[in-house]
């Protein structure tokens, strides 16, 4: 398996294909990811490591097009970002974006998974065909997992477990109260 890690300042993935923008990094490759292209074949590794680096890029979406340029056919993005809710959202005054779980709804297709019947209820409130104006990227690849992430204490108390069953009811309404820490993404790319 080929496994790209973007950004991957001092923790490069064992086996993997270090690339960020800083120098004395662990990085094989120095990329600058707001320019494109990327120094990197069409289809090159089947999965690629995008940890705390998305928040800090201009263009998101046409990130997201190169990423799936240089992913092969079937290929696994992965990552995690800052939730918007997390007080390191805000922290890092170089962070350009600030992510919810909806967002994902705008950078990928539906998964196929089975939905709970809360969920399903749940989900009259709230259509994705409902959203407009998304952007092409949204058919490139496809969600397999988007999930939030708390502190250790609100699993402990289940909270995360309850924010994960319906994550936009959690967004809209106990996100301040229960800030989550992290949104952990897994997503297929689609060619």
């Amino acid at each position: 398996m080929r496994t790209l890690d973007l950004g991957c300042g001092s923790n490069k993935t064992e086996g993997a294909l270090g690339a960020d923008l800083t120098k004395g990094s662990d990085a094989d490759v120095i990329v600058n990811f707001d320019q494109f292209y990327y120094p990197f074949k069409d289809s090159s590794f089947d999965h690629i490591i995008f940890n705390h680096v998305i928040e800090h890029l201009t263009n998101v979406p046409q990130v997201m097009e190169e990423i799936c340029r240089i992913c092969s056919p079937d290929g696994i993005l992965e990552g995690e970002s800052p939730h918007f809710s997390s007080s390191a959202s805000y922290t890092d005054p170089t962070h350009r974006h600030h992510f919810s779980y909806r967002t994902f709804d705008f950078l990928a297709s539906p998964g196929t998974s089975r939905q709970g019947m809360l969920r399903r209820v749940l989900g009259k409130f709230y259509k994705l065909d409902e959203l407009k104006h998304r952007p092409k990227v949204v058919n490139q690849f496809q969600k397999i997992d988007v999930r939030l992430r708390f502190n250790p204490l609100y699993r402990r108390l289940g909270i995360e477990w309850l924010a994960n069953i319906y994550p936009e009811l959690y967004e809209s309404f106990f996100a301040f109260i229960f800030p989550a820490r992290d949104i952990v993404f897994q997503l297929r790319a689609v060619k």
